[in-house]
């Protein structure tokens, strides 16, 4: 009898294991596979952090069992090393900014939302002084009431550079702009701009995009308040819906990425893309805007990689890439209120034998 519950526990885990080492394989591949062509990668990806924690359970039961099974965890881990290594980074000792470093943030900043808009503003922009920031990419800009174009200059005193399309996204630089442009992406409020601008004698890109958001809040605003349906309760009409907005909004993601991929691909100058992509290390769109550039927070951040303040700060939905040009040598997020998500900066000297 004892045998028997044994053995019937040990199928219990084989079929785990070998259904995690699944999912685990499907939230690898979700990262190559368009959500175009697939409704079930993009979940998959998302769920890699709960898969990969599993996973992890699961070898450490079947290495104190001293059963082969541990293999399947064992590679469902390995597989996915390069998410892990985009999510978290020893943090191994840091090298201090140097003075030739060109120093980029991208900040999604909530529309100065997060308490007295002027105040707000002003916190954001010392935190960029202290910081020593050159080059500024603020997403989900908005300029309400008597708060201009022109007193967001003066505010962001150190970065009088301001190149602003009518969108809300504006990029605030200490150096001369030479030329810039929005992509703006169809049905949708969202967008991209780009600017060259002159520094140290270089033309440098900077591209910084606001991608299509998940649409979790709209879901939550569409159905509070509202009673259950008979025979149909509304926890199942959020789940549905909610499941239909991520799919869609993720094809939405993966367009814009394509085509932004475009623009990226025939940029001959140094070139820094950043922005707030809505979208996870696993997802097809940060595999396409990265591309063969260098994600700045794998090559010289440290610890938990998380730049989105809700949810339980579990999520990286804010990057810096850059190109070969570029050396990466400091990674920060700092953990500031001003907004729901954190701040990235990069630290970077530029290195012009490296141009492709």
């Amino acid at each position: 009898m004892k045998r028997s519950i044994k053995n019937w526990i040990q199928g219990f885990f084989i079929i785990i294991t070998a259904g995690l080492f699944v999912l685990a394989l499907g939230g690898c591949s979700a990262a190559y596979i368009n959500p175009e062509h697939s409704d079930i990668f993009p979940f998959l990806g998302l769920a890699l952090p709960i898969v990969l924690i599993a996973n992890l359970v699961i070898l450490l039961y079947w290495a104190i069992q001293f059963r082969w099974w541990v293999i399947l965890p064992f590679v469902a881990i390995v597989c996915n090393i390069s998410y892990i290594g985009a999510m978290y980074r020893i943090p191994f000792g840091q090298k201090a900014r140097s003075d030739s470093a060109l120093t980029v943030a991208s900040y999604n900043v909530y529309g100065f939302r997060r308490g007295e808009y002027s105040a707000v503003m002003r916190d954001i922009a010392t935190l960029f002084e202290k910081n020593d920031v050159d080059v500024a990419c603020l997403q989900e800009v908005r300029l309400i009431n008597r708060h201009s174009l022109d007193s967001m200059a003066t505010i962001f005193s150190s970065l009088p550079n301001v190149v602003y399309h009518e969108s809300d996204i504006a990029i605030l630089s200490k150096y001369p702009v030479l030329t810039s442009g929005v992509i703006k992406f169809p049905n949708t409020g969202n967008n991209a701009v780009w600017a060259d601008l002159w520094v140290d004698s270089t033309t440098v890109r900077i591209l910084t995009v606001h991608m299509q958001t998940t649409g979790v809040a709209a879901v939550r605003s569409e159905f509070a308040g509202q009673p259950d349906d008979e025979g149909f309760s509304k926890e199942k009409r959020v789940i549905l819906r909610l499941r239909d907005k991520l799919r869609d909004n993720a094809r939405m993601r993966a367009a814009q990425a394509q085509e932004l991929r475009q623009l990226i691909d025939t940029t001959t100058c140094p070139l820094i893309v950043c922005g707030d992509f809505n979208d996870t290390p696993s997802s097809y769109t940060y595999h396409t805007m990265r591309g063969k550039l260098t994600d700045g927070f794998k090559a010289c951040g440290k610890g938990f990689g998380a730049t989105f303040r809700s949810l339980r700060n579990v999520l990286r939905i804010d990057y810096i890439f850059y190109s070969p040009a570029f050396h990466g040598i400091r990674y920060d997020t700092p953990d500031v209120p001003f907004s729901d998500h954190r701040p990235v900066i990069l630290h970077a000297e530029y290195d012009p034998q490296n141009i492709d």
